[in-house]
């Protein structure tokens, strides 16, 4: 079963038309977004295939950027208001909490619709979709 990110990216093979992962894993660690160099076979015919970077933001650092200072920005500026309204330290850490999963799930789906101009390449060859 694939995941959320590489169903909404819909990223498909050309030979055969099976749904590419967008995660490798890399060693002992855990599941890394493919980069342009990282060659995966394809599940369902087995021919070497790659992503293209995205032309937009090759590399990911605007959206990295983005998310981290908004966010950073975003409970700072909640923590001063909540401390000077009063509230118990609790309930602040309750809605931090939620807010940081709603920006969890505000970069997956980032990541998956930025990956849709993502191109699928066979390896050593030129654009295949």
């Amino acid at each position: 079963m694939a995941d959320l990110p590489s169903k909404l990216a819909d990223r498909r093979c050309p030979e055969c038309g099976t749904l590419q992962p967008l995660f490798v894993r890399q060693g002992r660690g855990g599941a890394f977004q493919r980069g342009p160099r990282d060659v995966v076979a394809c599940p369902g015919c087995g021919i070497a295939l790659r992503l293209e970077a995205d032309t937009r933001d090759p590399s990911g650092v605007r959206r990295a950027v983005v998310i981290v200072l908004g966010l950073t920005g975003l409970l700072l500026a909640l923590a001063v208001w909540a401390l000077e309204q009063g509230w118990d330290l609790g309930l602040l850490f309750l809605v931090e909490g939620v807010i940081v999963t709603a920006a969890a799930v505000l970069a997956m789906l980032w990541t998956a619709f930025s990956a849709r101009r993502r191109i699928v390449v066979r390896h050593g060859k030129g654009p295949a979709t």
